[in-house]
């Protein structure tokens, strides 16, 4: 969905060099689903184009082999489609030179609730990526009811977002919005705080994005209102874990917002951005995590509206780069480096 190294474009000018940065969005936005299917065992034998496999069942992307294929399952059915056509049977043989996806229905009956829906969800990407969309719409409804008779709300809110965004590209904006609304009022009735910010959120990228500024404001204000209530409560209650996340959140939700939307309202954008930067950077540090503390503070010093010195932002990014590392976070540790290879190429032109 979206990598996690920062856009530094480098432009040299008569008058020295200036530097645009673009300023490191939600680029890992928390993903409550697992992009492998769990409890999913797969035996490769001798021959590499052979594989067993139990579970759920899911669905692959468009195939174009030089190859026959030789599918078949041991419960339920494989749907198979090749260009326009699709058809539902216990195995298929294909000719060679054709491009065709095949998705296992997941009959399985020793899948657990968490496979069945993440096998959906799967599946309802991949109707999407074909252009199925009233097919994927299907799925990720079925999916939603398979997370509330499973009570199992992680990974809903992701699932309620794919399907509030599929039906406004289909011009069905109010049913959008509704369809966020009402899963909200479900995960705060649930006690699920952080999927209630998740889909606000959700919501007010919609409006901002359809051009009501300060009708996304309104979602945003209720949204930040939100966050510094859960802040207060998980401190109390020493979930700094969950404290993170929320700060983290609501880091975003601000990022998001209308600059000229919330002149308008007056609500302190810049002056709101750096305390919750500060107080995620804080929280980070009590919970340990060592993902939240380096890129807490890596966006922290990367903030437009950052107060602090050159030596502040040198410790905090000398810190981040060594949590990074210590715990072999990859992609942190490149755009820290990144970071502050351009801060000292600034440094040499200044």
């Amino acid at each position: 969905m979206k990598d996690m190294l920062p856009g530094l474009i480098l432009l040299f000018g008569g008058c020295g060099l200036a530097v645009l940065l673009l300023v490191l969005r939600d680029a890992w936005r928390s993903r409550r689903l697992a992009r492998r299917r769990p409890g999913i065992e797969s035996s490769k034998h001798s021959s590499d184009a052979t594989y067993a496999s139990q579970g759920a069942g899911g669905g692959s992307s468009v195939d174009a082999h030089h190859a026959m294929h030789f599918v078949v399952t041991a419960d339920g059915e494989i749907e198979v489609r090749a260009g326009k056509s699709t058809i539902a049977l216990p195995g298929v043989l294909t000719d060679k030179v054709i491009d065709e996806t095949f998705t296992v229905a997941g009959a399985d009956r020793t899948a657990t609730p968490k496979q069945r829906i993440i096998s959906l969800y799967e599946r309802a990407r991949a109707a999407a990526a074909s252009g199925e969309n009233a097919r994927s719409e299907e799925m990720l409804e079925s999916a939603i009811a398979e997370c509330k008779q499973a009570q199992d709300l992680s990974c809903i809110a992701e699932i309620v977002e794919a399907l509030a965004i599929s039906l406004e590209r289909r011009g069905e904006r109010d049913k959008a919005l509704q369809t966020l609304r009402d899963y909200e009022q479900h995960c705060e009735q649930a006690g699920h705080g952080i999927d209630v910010i998740y889909l606000m959120h959700t919501r007010g990228l919609m409006a901002r994005n359809a051009g009501d500024k300060l009708g996304a404001m309104t979602v945003v204000l209720e949204a930040t209102a939100h966050c510094d209530r859960m802040v207060r409560a998980l401190n109390d209650a020493g979930n700094f874990v969950a404290q993170v996340q929320v700060l983290k959140l609501q880091r975003n939700i601000i990022w998001d917002m209308p600059p000229d939307a919330a002149d308008a309202v007056g609500f302190a954008r810049r002056d709101e951005y750096e305390r919750v930067l500060d107080a995620w950077v804080s929280a980070a540090d009590t919970s340990a995590d060592p993902q939240q503390v380096a890129e807490s503070r890596l966006l922290s010093v990367m903030s437009p509206h950052s107060s602090k010195s050159s030596s502040e932002k040198r410790k905090l990014l000398d810190d981040a780069l060594a949590t990074a590392s210590r715990h072999q976070l990859a992609q942190l540790e490149q755009a820290i480096t990144a970071y502050q290879t351009m801060l000292e190429l600034v440094g040499r032109r200044g």
